[in-house]
């Protein structure tokens, strides 16, 4: 799968802001905020993890040297020395009935050269697995936001350092109740709904999914012999462009 949007899958999203004017003094500034509050975060994190659940602080600072900050053809490249910051955390629960994770990264670029390009980027990563009722309803969910790049005929950037004016951001949600229960060993039943909602900030606009998936397969007490009866139906609303049924 190309990093583009229009190859975009449901799996992918981030939410970005444009931060006009944050010199590298106030980058610094700000990460250093950021370990503030994340060490009283660690500290709490002892009580937190007592409780069951697992929390990690984490953060990084890094300068990064390009001589091509726009990807931009031979003889009209700009380099340029961007200051990194990316403060976040890591959330870890795990029962015998919920799964649920969750890593997220608030990255802080400042340009030197070019102050107007200085951005501040949400990233996002959560699933969560729960069985709400023993051998029978469950849920999943899931949360996404990142960056992908807009356009395949353009620079194509893989960070979101260089190349960022074919960047877009991507936040990506979805939810699915659905019911799965073992019928005395004789046939297994499912019964799911799903709802996806995909934004890309503008880009291509804005999709939301609806879907039902529905089984009855033959159970262990079934031999050589095996069966199955199975109904998918999927919907996409798509914002700019046609929708599929």
């Amino acid at each position: 799968m190309e990093d583009t949007v229009t190859d975009m899958d449901m799996d992918t999203g981030q939410n970005s802001t444009t931060v006009p004017r944050t010199r590298p003094s106030q980058l610094l500034a700000r990460v250093a905020g950021a370990c503030n509050g994340l060490l009283l975060m660690g500290l709490a994190s002892s009580s937190v993890m007592a409780q069951g659940w697992g929390f990690r602080p984490h953060v990084s600072l890094t300068g990064v040297y390009t001589d091509n900050v726009n990807l931009s053809p031979s003889g009209q490249e700009d380099s340029d020395l961007i200051l990194v910051g990316t403060p976040g955390f890591s959330l870890l629960r795990e029962t015998s009935r919920l799964k649920l994770e969750a890593v997220y990264d608030l990255q802080m670029l400042a340009f030197v050269d070019d102050s107007s390009a200085n951005r501040v980027n949400h990233e996002l990563d959560g699933n969560m697995n729960a069985e709400l009722q023993p051998d029978f309803l469950f849920l999943d969910a899931t949360a996404r936001m990142t960056e992908v790049n807009v356009d395949s005929r353009a620079p194509r950037a893989v960070d979101n350092i260089t190349g960022s004016v074919n960047r877009t951001d991507v936040q990506a949600y979805s939810i699915s109740p659905y019911i799965h229960h073992d019928m005395a060993g004789y046939a297994t039943a499912l019964l799911r709904y799903g709802f996806e909602w995909v934004d890309t900030d503008g880009a291509v606009g804005r999709s939301e999914s609806n879907f039902v998936d529905a089984g009855f397969n033959s159970g262990r007490r079934f031999g050589f012999l095996s069966w199955d009866l199975n109904y998918f139906k999927r919907q996409d609303d798509r914002t700019g462009t046609y929708d599929i049924d």
